[in-house]
């Protein structure tokens, strides 16, 4: 694994592969699914974090995270299709990475949520008996 900076042409490649899963969360979240517009937004509100790339330089994941209120950091990941190559690397790495910023009151991130598809019948909720 190499580590490289979070910048405009090491995000740009991550976010135009990115594996479906991670596409549909984090543009879930967002107005549009411009993806220059998600690149230029990460670049500029990521404070901490770094682009994961393989032994070939390719960049494959983006760890980053943004302290979203005094103290409370917001944590989130996403990669392309690429991921096993640098995903044992990267899970070594990030407690060191993210040492200096433990006196955080604490970190959020968004689970993933189970997904259904769409022949699958919607749970059934219990009413009054």
């Amino acid at each position: 694994m190499i580590l490289l900076p979070i910048a405009l042409d090491t995000v740009a490649p991550i976010v135009a592969a990115m594996r479906e899963a991670d596409r549909s969360e984090v543009f879930a979240l967002r107005w549009t699914d411009d993806d220059p517009a998600l690149v230029r937004d990460i670049v500029a509100r990521v404070q901490v974090g770094f682009v994961a790339a393989d032994d070939k330089g390719r960049p494959v994941a983006l760890v980053g995270a943004a302290e979203i209120l005094p103290r409370l950091w917001s944590v989130a990941m996403f990669a392309t299709d690429a991921w096993p190559t640098v995903a044992l690397a990267v899970t070594r790495h990030l407690p060191r990475r993210l040492r200096h910023r433990r006196r955080s009151r604490r970190r959020r991130t968004r689970p993933r949520r189970p997904t259904r598809s769409a022949s699958e019948p919607a749970p059934l909720v219990a009413g009054p008996a």
